[in-house]
């Protein structure tokens, strides 16, 4: 069996206006994004998520433990968020060295 791999996803609001005045559309699929997230977080696939809240520069960033780079871009691609135009998302290959969690 394959070690698995370590991406790091960015995600951007992709409209201005977004945090400070979202659509309840934009409301309830950020609900579906949020669902989405603890799901992979349960299964072992996300390590951690959660919003940096900068003003105009406000992101995302997910922390993911994937077999390959195909795979993690596929899982940011189905996020309810990226698939509804909400968020656009940028995946970059990521090598996790240190962590509470790690044991090696």
């Amino acid at each position: 069996m394959t070690e698995k791999q370590h991406f790091v996803g960015i995600i951007r609001p992709s409209r201005a206006g977004f945090i400070d005045e979202p659509t309840a559309e934009e409301q309830r699929i950020m609900g579906d994004h949020f669902q989405y997230l603890k799901t992979a977080l349960e299964n072992g696939t996300l390590l951690m998520a959660g919003p940096c809240i900068a003003g105009v520069d406000t992101f995302g960033l997910i922390v993911l433990r994937m077999d390959s780079e195909a795979d993690a871009q596929a899982f940011l691609n189905a996020d309810p968020s990226v698939q509804n135009g909400v968020q656009n998302a940028t995946l970059y290959p990521f090598r996790l060295s240190l962590w509470a969690g790690k044991t090696d």
